[in-house]
């Protein structure tokens, strides 16, 4: 069970869009502190896949992109393989992540817009690691 208060008398469209935030930002902390334990309990990168297409199957979560220390997200529910830089020039947008490795933040958060694989509008929002460096 979860429970959100919402104490705007009529929330703004910022107010909305701050809302929504903070909670994708907690769904990337648990997924963050999920892979964590997981791999620490010896499950594997196809189990704990097939636990994050489970989770996007059944909620609102439309990606999961967790990567190792290089930028490459080999834990996602997407089957696609990508691998963000550090370089803003070949990643734009994905490239803003990499602060979440280098651990100059914890989090970072997109505004919603097209994203750089296709036309997409997609909300980005990522945490660093629990356990080592890496982009949730």
């Amino acid at each position: 069970l979860m429970a959100c208060l919402c104490a705007f008398s009529t929330p703004s469209r910022a107010d909305c869009d701050e809302v929504i935030s903070r909670h994708m930002v907690g769904q990337a902390m648990l997924a963050a502190h999920f892979v964590a334990s997981a791999e620490r309990g010896g499950m594997t990168a196809d189990q704990i896949n097939a636990v994050l297409k489970d989770i996007a199957s059944s909620s609102a979560i439309e990606e999961f992109w967790i990567t190792d220390g290089t930028g490459h997200a080999y834990l996602t529910n997407t089957g696609v393989d990508f691998t963000f830089s550090r370089d803003p020039a070949k990643q734009p947008q994905a490239s803003a992540f990499w602060a979440l490795i280098d651990g100059s933040k914890k989090i970072v958060i997109q505004e919603a817009r097209k994203r750089e694989i296709d036309d997409k509008i997609f909300k980005y929002v990522g945490v660093a690691g629990v356990d080592k460096p890496r982009i949730v």
